[in-house]
């Protein structure tokens, strides 16, 4: 038995090593591949935009202020969401078919929580640029808006003829 438990580890460990090499830049670090959810600096997902902006010191003093009253909210969403995964992947773990049903329900529900949680700051943030922003991060922010939207229409077009519906 030991010796099967062996082979079968040195089995895996050996189908993964190539693609552990695939993976590997020059330097030898691992990277993620491009359009990964992988996001280890959330908040500086979008930083490019917001140094675009060129928002002044005391429009990033108030934007801080929304997203700190607005943090009582949404970290607790968070919380509770990576709980609802944890419970989750427990139960698909231990083939626990009963509790995946209610268990990806839940995560769902909380899920729909928090993302409601942080598009309501998002239009905080934005209402606030759009009332006290100057004219230029107006239209750059209509500017990234119309993108976004043509962006996503794009990608439900794409989705809808590949589906055929």
């Amino acid at each position: 038995m030991h010796l099967k438990t062996l082979a079968l580890i040195l089995l895996g460990a050996i189908a993964a090593s190539p693609l552990q090499a695939q993976s590997q830049t020059p330097e030898g670090t691992a990277t993620a591949p491009r359009g990964s959810h992988e996001h280890h600096h959330w908040r500086h997902h979008q930083a490019w935009f917001w140094k675009k902006l060129n928002l002044t010191e005391s429009q990033r003093t108030d934007i801080k202020q929304l997203r700190q009253n607005n943090k009582t909210t949404i970290q607790p969403a968070r919380l509770l969401v990576l709980k609802d995964r944890q419970a989750l992947q427990q139960a698909i773990t231990g083939n626990d078919t009963g509790s995946i049903a209610s268990a990806a329900t839940k995560l769902g529900t909380d899920q729909g929580a928090l993302i409601s949680a942080r598009s309501t700051l998002r239009a905080q943030i934005l209402n606030y640029i759009t009332t006290s922003g100057t004219t230029e991060q107006k239209n750059l922010l209509n500017e990234w808006q119309q993108k976004k939207a043509t962006r996503l229409q794009d990608k439900i077009s794409r989705l809808s003829s590949n589906s055929g519906s």
